[in-house]
């Protein structure tokens, strides 16, 4: 009754830290899931799927009481659908722990989970704890860098990350992208 369903295809793993447990993200495996409470009491979210799986078998899961969302890039609608869940089990309060690449996507995707609250849905404190690195971060431990090749179609998108501002830890203020990382991200075009 009422409209119509889209089933998406899994963008995802989410693995319990005790039972073992792995479900796909996927709409109708999501829409199934009933999360135990016992399972954990923070969120690991991993941009890339196989670091889930390493997380688990270096057992930082259980170690850490976490459950982990390794994800193709973004936080999908059906990610968000498994944060509500526990949100109900873990008394409205979500701590998210977001490890991703120091790439634009990377950069976006720790924004994303935190300042994009309202799609998680009302009255959900989602606590992100941010420790994907920085490019300056990474070059002031002398990590090597990863060449890429950022799209043109991608441009306007850094463009309006150089104007977005992030909220550290303790309340102050941050650009999302540094004169590093737009350096680094922005072909020489002028």
């Amino acid at each position: 009754v009422g409209g119509q369903v889209a089933l998406r295809d899994p963008r995802g793993t989410l693995i319990e830290p005790h039972s073992g447990r792995e479900l796909r993200l996927g709409t109708d495996a999501v829409n199934r899931y009933e999360p135990k409470q016992w399972e954990g009491h923070t969120i690991i979210f991993v941009e890339k799927e196989g670091f889930a799986h390493l997380l688990k078998a270096y057992k930082v899961t259980k170690r850490w009481d976490a459950i982990v969302i390794g994800s193709k890039g973004f936080a999908v609608e059906s990610c968000r659908e498994v944060l509500q869940k526990y949100k109900r089990l873990l008394g409205d309060v979500v701590k998210i722990v977001a490890l991703h690449d120091a790439d634009p996507a990377g950069y976006m995707i720790g924004k994303d989970l935190a300042t994009n609250l309202p799609r998680f849905g009302e009255n959900v404190d989602v606590q992100v704890i941010d420790v994907g690195l920085t490019i300056t971060e990474a070059s002031s431990m002398g990590l090597q860098d990863e060449p890429f090749q950022l799209k043109r179609s991608v441009w306007s998108m850094v463009r309006n990350m150089r104007r977005e501002v992030v909220r550290n830890p303790d309340g102050s203020r941050r650009p999302l992208l540094d004169e590093r990382a737009w350096d680094s991200f922005m072909p020489r075009m002028y």
